[in-house]
């Protein structure tokens, strides 16, 4: 698969340009996708403006519902279904000037820690085979 010649800029090239992409989505991303931790920060600049969350639901009433965000419960006005009770939520909602959302849409799930679970297989694999063929 690798020849021997140059085998250290073919490992070396493909790992600093996943680096860079890393770096650049992590000052990038929340610029670009606010989320509840930077409207917090930046309360008034943020009121009224469409942000992204995501969290676990902790409790659901009627017309609200309750999700954790960084470890504090967050009101959320809008209504969910009352069997999702303790599941992941991820979408966009309108941040109020109070500190509360209003929900635009959402996406409901349970699976999320087993697909996390699932995706480190291939890792295993191929750092398996790396190793097998270069240490």
């Amino acid at each position: 698969m690798f020849s021997d010649r140059f085998r250290v800029l073919k490992i070396s090239i493909p790992l600093l340009l996943i680096t860079i992409f890393v770096i650049f989505a992590e000052i990038k991303g929340p610029i670009v996708y606010p989320g509840y931790k930077e409207a917090k920060l930046s309360h008034q600049q943020f009121i009224g403006k469409s942000i992204n969350f995501g969290g676990k639901i902790e409790e659901i009433n009627q017309d609200y519902f309750l999700v954790k965000i960084d470890k504090q419960p967050v009101k959320i006005i809008g209504s969910i279904e009352k069997n999702k009770l303790h599941y992941l939520i991820t979408g966009k909602a309108v941040y109020l000037a109070d500190g509360s959302l209003k929900l635009s849409q959402y996406h409901t799930s349970n699976l999320r820690p087993y697909k996390i679970m699932l995706s480190i297989i291939p890792i295993l694999a191929i750092g398996y085979l790396f190793l097998k063929n270069y240490a």
